[in-house]
């Protein structure tokens, strides 16, 4: 297996633990349905610890703004392994939606 096809495989499966945890169901109950093994399941759920930054309730982060006026600074919005760069200055709808992109913890 090569090192992008386990970079992929391991994004397919954060994503199905995620919706795991988010179900509430079993490991039996959530994997049936879906034709997965629960061992696979059990074995990447302690691969992504519940105590990720994506994880938590509390995963807000305290972040300086750069100032605007100086074109050569960039505002960078880290939150566990998503990070978003961009101009310092910029559409205030815009806040909102990246918000919503880092709430869900897409890899």
């Amino acid at each position: 297996m090569t090192a992008q096809e386990r970079e992929t495989l391991k994004d397919i499966w954060y994503t199905r633990v995620q919706e795991f945890r988010a179900s509430g169901l079993s490991g039996p109950q959530w994997c049936g349905p879906r034709g997965l093994n629960v061992k696979q399941l059990r074995y990447w759920n302690r691969k992504f610890p519940e105590t990720d930054a994506c994880a938590s309730e509390t995963g807000w982060l305290v972040m300086k703004t750069p100032s605007a006026t100086d074109p050569t600074t960039v505002l960078e919005i880290r939150v566990g392994p998503v990070t978003i760069m961009g101009p310092p200055a910029f559409h205030p709808e815009m806040l909102p939606r990246i918000v919503q992109v880092l709430a869900t913890c897409s890899r």
